[in-house]
């Protein structure tokens, strides 16, 4: 395990956006089809247009504006302090 951490530590430093789209959209993909299963949708009815929706969405549009975002805070607010940590 601590490998693929290591791994993921190393394409995330290599390519930032990719990694954060790609694993955005997973996580995206998995927590809209366990929400339909909570809903009580049998896991042969979930409407993948509805979650095919939201890896777009993810991976479109949210995920690069939230990469941005967070690096206009840093360069505006440097530090990991608790209050520069909630100044972001």
């Amino acid at each position: 395990m601590q490998r693929a951490f290591a791994w993921l530590d190393r394409a995330t430093l290599a390519h930032p956006l990719k990694v954060k789209c790609s694993s955005g959209a997973f996580l995206a993909l998995v927590g809209d089809v366990s929400a339909q299963r909570v809903e009580g949708t049998p896991l042969t009815e979930v409407d993948l247009l509805r979650s095919c929706k939201l890896v777009l969405w993810r991976t479109a549009i949210h995920t690069p504006f939230i990469h941005v975002w967070f690096n206009v805070m840093e360069r505006h607010v440097p530090g990991a302090s608790i209050a520069a940590v909630m100044k972001k």
